[in-house]
């Protein structure tokens, strides 16, 4: 995620602070400085805040171990001032592993509480709830225990695509296929957003703010199972173009400009001796031009990083791949020759006009054998 800072790696995974959540710690010093007076209780406050958000990365880390044991592998996890988010090459679609997956979080909250339930016990006494406004010496401990209790329990609400929503999804999808039950979950999940963001307004800016994340979320991975749906019959020879682009590493940024504007082209591969050694879009050119690479060759400025894909791969197995790859251009293999690229924006123009199939009858008939519905 951009504008994210590396604060380094758990378990092998790549820990990332958004710089929206110093903004939420700059905030939390500043009311409880003007409120109390006291920068020993500042310090608490912020040290509080930083045990939550430890927390947090736990409770992110359990997803991901549990996902790592089904063979599903977690890029990174980013802090934010709503939570944790974490980044996985591909989500678990069977019912059994996201159950697991999704609920993995909640447990390890638990057992937090569960650790820290003796100690607060053995280090001071335990207040009543509400006894003060402010996390002090004395109610650290507790405060830390009940809001552990708490994202237990707030995780666990069948508001899709938190963790109780996704539980929710594989539960129903026991007994229907996933995008039904997707729909379901989705649908359920925007009314709780919906009554959050009421709550919200009178209660708690903050519930306001993660029922917009809540609303916008669900209906985005709405639309990507509903996309994995549609390319679920398709393998990448039917929605490669044949029309291949092709720049040399020698030639100037100037010289690429001038294809991008000849030939109408956003995509180029970059062939060295007939052999692909790297992509190059429009996007990558014009910053090359913006930062005065006028002269420089493509080579300085090229993706070098190339998968092929065979013209026979599944669409929905590339799906998620493509959207997680910047700048992705797949040169596409056809018995060892090169027969085409696919890129985003051909998935994309595909899944709209699929879509609209209903309207636009007999427009997309192909079908292919070699891949299982």
């Amino acid at each position: 995620m951009k504008w994210s800072l590396y604060i380094g790696k758990l378990s092998g995974i790549k820990i990332f602070i958004h710089w929206t959540f110093l903004l939420l710690i700059g905030w939390i010093s500043f009311m409880n400085y003007s409120m109390s007076k006291d920068i020993k209780q500042v310090l608490i406050s912020v040290l509080f805040i930083l045990s939550v958000f430890a927390c947090i990365i736990l409770h992110e880390i359990g997803h991901a171990l549990v996902a790592q044991y089904f063979h599903y592998k977690t890029k990174d996890i980013t802090l934010l001032p709503i939570g944790g988010m974490a980044r996985m090459d591909e989500l678990p679609e069977k019912p059994k592993e996201e159950l697991l997956v999704s609920i993995a979080g909640p447990v390890i909250n638990l057992l937090i509480a569960a650790i820290i339930y003796p100690l607060m016990h053995w280090f001071s006494d335990v207040p009543s709830l509400f006894t003060t406004m402010f996390v002090t010496g004395e109610n650290f401990l507790f405060t830390l225990y009940i809001v552990n209790i708490g994202l237990a329990l707030f995780n666990l609400l069948p508001a899709f695509p938190m963790d109780g929503g996704r539980i929710f999804r594989a539960g129903l999808s026991f007994f229907m296929d996933r995008l039904t039950a997707t729909n379901v979950a989705v649908k359920t999940g925007q009314v709780m957003a919906t009554l959050f963001f009421i709550v919200g307004i009178f209660y708690n800016p903050i519930l306001t703010v993660i029922s917009i994340f809540i609303f916008l979320f669900a209906q985005t991975e709405n639309d990507a199972v509903r996309a994995k749906y549609i390319l679920s019959n398709y393998a990448v020879r039917d929605i490669m173009s044949k029309d291949v682009n092709s720049l040399s590493p020698n030639d100037t940024i100037s010289d690429a400009m001038k294809s991008v504007l000849e030939k109408n082209a956003d995509h180029f591969l970059i062939l060295e001796n007939n052999t692909v050694i790297g992509t190059i879009n429009k996007k990558q050119i014009l910053k090359a031009l913006n930062t005065g690479g006028v002269d420089s060759t493509v080579r300085s400025y090229m993706n070098d990083k190339v998968r092929f894909l065979s013209s026979d791969t599944p669409m929905d197995k590339i799906y998620s791949e493509q959207y997680f790859s910047e700048n992705a251009i797949f040169p596409v293999i056809e018995n060892d020759l090169l027969v085409g690229i696919i890129n985003v924006s051909m998935m994309d123009e595909f899944i709209v006009l699929k879509s609209a199939k209903k309207k636009l009858p007999g427009l997309f008939t192909k079908k292919i054998n070699s891949v299982k519905t």
